[in-house]
C-alpha cells in the first residue's frame, strides 16, 4: 500500500502522436514526415489494439543526435538616433 507520494512525479513512458510536441518541438505532421523519410527517427510502438505511441526515451535519444546549430551575428540592428549622445 502506497503511504507516501514519490519525491518526483513519474514522467510519461509513451507519448502519442497527438502530443509529440510536448516532448520535442515538432508537430504531428512533421513527425510523420520524419517517420517516412528519416531512418534514424524512432518508430512508433503498438501499445494496444489500435493505439500507437513513441517511447519517450527513444525520442530523447534521437533529439540528442541532432546537430548543434551555430548562431551567427544577430540580424537585428539597432537604429542610430540622430543628435543622440
Amino acid at each position: 500500500m502506497l503511504t507516501e507520494l514519490p519525491e518526483k512525479p513519474v514522467s510519461p513512458i509513451f507519448i502519442s502522436p497527438k502530443n509529440i510536441n510536448s516532448v520535442i518541438e515538432i508537430g504531428r505532421s512533421e513527425a510523420y514526415e520524419l517517420l517516412k523519410n528519416d531512418p534514424t527517427f524512432p518508430k512508433l510502438r503498438r501499445i494496444s489494439g489500435r493505439r500507437v505511441a513513441w517511447l519517450v526515451e527513444d525520442l530523447a535519444a534521437w533529439a540528442k543526435t541532432r546537430p548543434v546549430h551555430e548562431v551567427g551575428p544577430s540580424r537585428v540592428q539597432t537604429k542610430k538616433v540622430k543628435g543622440g549622445a
